[in-house]
């Protein structure tokens, strides 16, 4: 079995890593990688390390690795129409945006991906608040209800080229 991005970084699964949680233990294992450091018999693969640090940087990525490893096969509610039309309607108007280039527009949608992003990621830090070991079934659930939501709104604005879905965007 391959280890997650967790165990290649050595933290704990835990959603509510820091950047600097991340960053030192990536630090600590890029050093410990290096062969003029460590000598020919490295077993981390560099790679494997920038693909972690990747992952557990990205908010929506390490919620996404947190539910795979607390509670895999977790299945999402359906969507509600209401949240499907918002997106509609948010993605036309961003579209539009970036198309006519109207900096002010491409502004606020930037704003309002940054609400969106915050509120989904506190949604879950919330959910998870009590259940950083085991996840109850109705708890995965609603939780991965929140990523799918969250993915939605991140692939709908990479779609229309509204903010760039990065750590440090």
């Amino acid at each position: 079995m391959q280890p997650n991005a967790f165990e290649v970084l050595g933290l704990p699964v835990r959603y509510t890593l820091t950047h600097t949680d991340i960053e030192q233990a990536f630090y600590a294992r890029i050093v410990s990688a290096h062969p003029d450091l460590s000598g020919s018999g490295s077993l981390i693969d560099p790679s494997a390390l920038n693909e972690a640090r990747r992952i557990l940087l990205d908010d929506e990525s390490r919620a996404r690795a947190f539910l795979d490893i607390r509670a895999p096969g977790a299945q999402a509610p359906p969507l509600s129409p209401d949240f499907l039309a918002e997106v509609l309607d948010v993605r036309e108007q961003a579209q539009e945006a970036v198309e006519t280039g109207d900096a002010a527009r491409i502004a606020r949608w930037r704003s309002w991906a940054d609400e969106q992003r915050r509120s989904l990621s506190e949604a879950f830090a919330s959910l998870m608040a009590d259940h950083e070991d085991t996840v109850p079934r109705e708890v995965a659930r609603q939780a991965a209800g929140v990523l799918q939501r969250w993915r939605y709104v991140e692939r709908m604005l990479e779609q229309v080229g509204v903010p760039a879905h990065a750590p440090d965007a």
